[in-house]
């Protein structure tokens, strides 16, 4: 999407209407975004309102930053300004959060890699012990007490790794 937003800055900096500029992002990007623009300009074209095109293409693509862009574009329409200077800020805003989620993904791998050890370490024992000791495992589950256990601890560390994934779920 900051290409994309690029791609319209550049092309409104160099005196193309707004519409032309969706077209040459429709036809400079890959799909899905290229479609998206090209249905965009499509829309306008065929007679069709800005506001419109707009708000439809922001039902397809729901995210916060196309509703940044297609917000960006309607104010500008009915305040006046500089949209390749709005477009400008909004492409390093974007930008800027594509950088924090990356980081915030770097620096909670060592989580991740935490609640995986965490979860494979009950099913590497249990692969161990029935290895090692091919006897122990079968009193466990025939006797009913032992069948209440493995129950338990199998819904235990369903509990576990699913609240490990939640500590470690980040919203950026």
């Amino acid at each position: 999407m900051p290409e994309a937003l690029d791609v319209v800055k550049r092309a409104l900096k160099a005196g193309h209407p707004f519409s032309q500029a969706l077209k040459l992002v429709a036809e400079d990007m890959q799909d899905p975004i290229g479609h998206e623009f090209d249905l965009v300009f499509s829309e306008i074209n065929y007679g069709g309102d800005l506001r419109a095109a707009l708000l439809s293409l922001l039902e397809r693509v729901p995210s916060v930053t196309v509703m940044a862009v297609v917000t960006a574009v309607l104010v500008q329409k009915d305040t006046g300004g500089n949209l390749a200077e709005t477009f400008e800020r909004i492409s390093a805003v974007i930008r800027g959060r594509f950088k924090l989620h990356r980081r915030v993904r770097t620096l909670s791998a060592e989580g991740r890699m935490s609640a995986w050890i965490l979860a494979l370490v009950p099913l590497v024992l249990f692969v161990a012990m029935s290895v090692t000791s091919p006897t122990y495992l079968p009193i466990l589950f025939n006797d009913p007490l032992g069948k209440n256990l493995v129950a338990g601890a199998i819904v235990l560390g369903i509990i576990g790794i699913l609240w490990i994934r939640k500590i470690l779920r980040i919203q950026v």
